[in-house]
């Protein structure tokens, strides 16, 4: 799940993929958990611990492995370091869960996500 206010162009609950020129499916939901704000040299997301995030090399991590010093693929960048990872409990935080997408991983806020 990412949060709900990333960076995806959306319609009410479809939304396209600007980059990758493909529908989806999207769900607000609100959640109880842990949440991740991985931040870098050019931007953050804010994602659930499970989310699984593209490095530089190819390769998919959880959001919960990711840590200073990693490098992420990035849309505009080819890649960003990882300056700051925080974790905090939330009740309710409404975040988007993507339920339907033409391809395995999308582009939120120039990260590649799955």
């Amino acid at each position: 799940m990412i949060c709900y206010d990333s960076f995806i162009n959306t319609v009410g609950e479809y939304a396209c993929d600007c980059e990758l020129r493909s529908d989806m499916l999207l769900r607000i939901t609100p959640y109880q958990g842990d949440l991740i704000t991985i931040g870098t040299e050019f931007g953050f997301i804010v994602v659930t611990q499970d989310t699984m995030i593209m490095t530089s090399k190819g390769l998919w991590k959880q959001a919960k492995d990711i840590h200073v010093g990693n490098s992420l693929k990035s849309y505009t960048m080819n890649y960003d370091v990882v300056t700051m990872v925080r974790s905090e409990h939330v009740d309710g935080e409404l975040m988007i869960n993507v339920v339907d997408s033409q391809y395995e991983y999308l582009i939120v806020d120039n990260f590649y996500i799955s």
